[in-house]
């Protein structure tokens, strides 16, 4: 009986790849037609550089009933398959600026200028992933309800995309024997729920909002690599909100460091890391505690090196 029903789900996921890949090639022959009477396209290819699908002009937001601005004349743009890390203390806009490229914008906030420009799908995967799943529904049930809805497929398809997702994303098997609600599965299971949530909606554009911050350092590195390794097979261009300089540093080509609203410097990621022009950039670089040196180097001199920089350097959260 098993053996039946996993052939049939192998089966219709068939079917529902054969019907993308129809699809897809119809959007690529689109693309194509559309860039040939583009002048920008055309300059961008002529550039080695991506045409931009999302560029964001001048962005600023402020509090609705003070004017107080929150984000002022933030401007960046992303082609197909780049990567940008929005860097920077709690409170310096990042979040805010992924939500105005959604149009999720939190009660109290509203945009008082610029332009966000897309030219094609934008999904987030956000901070909390439990807070961002529906409690009473079972996981795959919501992912095979976004698939239905964003890919247009039938239910049987439409479940059949969601457990391929879901095993993608190295969730266990037996979820396509018996379902689970978001409570009987870990913080990392339910962060590659969202993940996959995001990825149903087929995105060009993945808005990524702190998405290792809760979770502790060995799953940290496990959504990073699967990231990284989703990007590099679907070629969506990816925006990586995050404290961790280092994390920012592995998933992202670019970096841009904001604070009190503002990008103060933007740059090759290495570039930014290792010859930081700004002095708030080269605060939080100072900021990142180095790891102790070995006991058994240099003895007494390396603990007071370790005491040193302790002293002299400080987390930001």
């Amino acid at each position: 009986m098993n053996k039946r029903r996993t052939d049939f789900w192998k089966k219709e996921h068939e079917r529902g790849q054969e019907a993308d890949e129809r699809k897809r090639g119809e959007r690529v022959g689109e693309y194509r037609g559309a860039a040939a009477g583009d002048p920008a396209g055309r300059q961008a290819a002529d550039s080695g550089r991506a045409a931009p699908i999302l560029e964001v002009d001048n962005l600023s937001l402020e509090a609705a009933d003070s004017g107080a601005p929150l984000v002022d004349g933030v401007r960046f743009s992303l082609g197909r398959g780049e990567s940008l890390g929005l860097v920077g203390e709690s409170g310096s806009g990042k979040s805010l600026t992924l939500r105005a490229v959604l149009g999720l914008l939190p009660p109290g906030v509203r945009r008082a200028g610029g332009e966000i420009r897309q030219s094609g799908r934008a999904a987030m995967v956000f901070q909390d992933p439990r807070s961002a799943l529906d409690p009473l529904c079972p996981v795959v049930k919501q992912v095979a309800e976004v698939v239905r809805y964003r890919q247009k497929k039938n239910r049987k398809a439409a479940r059949a995309e969601a457990l391929h997702l879901l095993d993608q994303l190295g969730l266990p098997d037996s979820l396509g024997q018996e379902d689970r609600y978001p409570h009987q599965l870990s913080g990392g299971q339910c962060q590659r729920i969202v993940i996959a949530l995001a990825l149903a909606c087929r995105p060009d554009v993945l808005l990524c909002d702190e998405p290792t911050t809760a979770l502790d350092v060995t799953v940290q590195r496990q959504i990073v690599d699967l990231l990284s390794r989703l990007q590099a097979e679907l070629g969506f261009a990816l925006v990586f909100v995050t404290h961790n300089l280092a994390v920012a540093a592995e998933m992202c080509s670019r970096i841009a460091v904001m604070q009190r609203g503002r990008i103060v410097e933007e740059g090759p990621a290495e570039d930014v890391l290792t010859r930081p022009r700004n002095p708030y950039t080269q605060m939080l670089v100072d900021a990142v505690l180095p790891l102790p040196a070995s006991a058994g180097e240099s003895g007494g001199a390396s603990s007071d090196r370790e005491k040193e920089a302790r002293d002299e350097h400080q987390f930001i959260d």
